[in-house]
């Protein structure tokens, strides 16, 4: 029993599980055998009795299918703890096994055998534990890939004015917030995040006496801006006031400092709040959900054009900005259709492991200060008790691969 197996059967067991599933994908198996029912009822068998599965009545095989994609053998078995399922299909020689019981098998020694029986090529094998409860997150699942999180359990869920926002107990990762089925945060990095939208352009400004951040109604953006002792002013303006009360109650280490008598809150469409705030702010940092719902607007070229405006003569914005393995066409787009409205204008990013791609980036917009030439050193040397930001990233996180450095010209 290997190392990945043994955990299995750990979790299996303290779980208390109620089931097993293992799935065992396999191309280029052999074709006579694919295509011989009473082999393929050989295999049911020789399975059962060898992962100890008490067969209930005969393996059923059908040959069906009219579509050529599909056209094969499918198979059956039912046994006391459950059943034995597959599907051969005679195109590409392909083969699709699954096994569910209520009771513990040897997934390894299942696989192995079934890859040795049909002569496979190559072999994909996945085990669940059905107890096990998983959050997905889908949103890249159309291009062949999403997030799955281990729940222990959902703590609240409903649906505000404008979106539906979620919380979750996770298993590695803390408690986890999901708005519209996206991961907005986790206990356990959301300081990757919030550190670098924030002390970027802090310890650029040389000072920042005055800031509007936009969304960030978990309070992660507010609690490090506090850090910088030349911040006096805050504006927090969030459309959504759901999502406030749910850091409050869910994320209070998070939430901590969105009443400090700093800070100015501001329930209104971020769009309508800065029209008439024509050079009011050193710094405004957009924490936005993804270009989805009521955040699409904030990454149009109108939005940025009004925070220019927000902005005084010195200002800097920082906006989230996605992936760049993910999002390419998204920040060429973003970056074209803002062109000319910042002099300085680039693209920094942070790692975080529950975000598509594993990490996140940002877009660095002045109107005089540049990222690299006037980061101040000093600056960064007084935050006290960060686990991500530091001299160094400063200067590394501007620093691009090949492919992303055509994104943000």
């Amino acid at each position: 029993m290997n190392e990945k197996t043994k955990q299995i059967k750990e979790k299996f067991e303290k779980a208390n599980a109620w089931g097993l599933w293992t799935s065992i994908d396999m191309k280029n198996c052999n074709p006579d055998t694919i295509r011989d029912a009473e082999k393929v009822k050989q295999y049911a068998r020789e399975l059962c009795e060898l992962i100890g599965m008490k067969r209930h009545g005969d393996t059923v095989v059908v040959d069906f299918g009219e579509d050529e994609k599909v056209a094969g053998f499918s198979m059956m078995q039912l046994i006391e703890t459950s059943l034995v399922s597959g599907h051969f299909v005679n195109l590409t020689n392909s083969v699709y096994i699954d096994i569910f019981s209520c009771n513990w098998y040897n997934p390894e020694v299942a696989a192995e055998f079934t890859k040795k029986f049909f002569a496979a090529e190559e072999a994909n094998t996945t085990s669940v534990i059905r107890s096990e409860t998983w959050f997905e997150e889908a949103i890249e699942f159309a291009k062949g890939s999403n997030i799955k999180i281990q729940i222990d359990k959902k703590l609240f869920s409903k649906k505000s004015k404008y979106q539906q926002i979620d919380v979750y107990q996770t298993v590695p990762f803390g408690k986890m917030m999901v708005i519209d089925g996206m991961i907005m945060l986790t206990e356990a990095d959301e300081f990757c995040y919030h550190e670098m939208i924030t002390h970027v352009p802090l310890c650029v400004h040389p000072k920042p006496t005055k800031v509007l951040v936009v969304g960030a109604g978990d309070g992660g953006v507010i609690r490090e801006l506090l850090k910088h002792k030349g911040v006096e002013e805050i504006d927090h303006c969030e459309i959504d006031e759901e999502v406030i009360d749910v850091s409050k109650k869910f994320f209070p280490k998070l939430a901590k400092d969105l009443d400090n008598p700093k800070v100015k809150r501001i329930v209104q469409d971020a769009a309508q709040f800065i029209k008439d705030k024509k050079g009011s702010y050193d710094v405004i940092i957009v924490d936005s959900t993804d270009p989805i719902g009521p955040a699409a607007a904030l990454f149009e070229r109108k939005f940025y054009a009004l925070c220019e405006k927000a902005l005084n003569a010195k200002g800097i914005l920082v906006t989230q900005a996605e992936s760049i393995f993910y999002h390419k066409k998204l920040i060429k787009e973003l970056f074209t259709k803002t062109k000319g409205l910042f002099p300085i204008m680039k693209y920094y990013y942070t790692m975080i492991p529950t975000y598509p791609s594993g990490m996140i980036g940002f877009t660095f917009c002045s109107k005089k200060y540049d990222p690299i030439k006037d980061f101040i050193p000093a600056e960064a040397s007084k935050l006290k008790k960060l686990q991500y930001y530091n001299k160094d990233i400063h200067k590394a996180c501007f620093a691009l691969p090949t492919f992303a450095k055509a994104l943000s010209k």
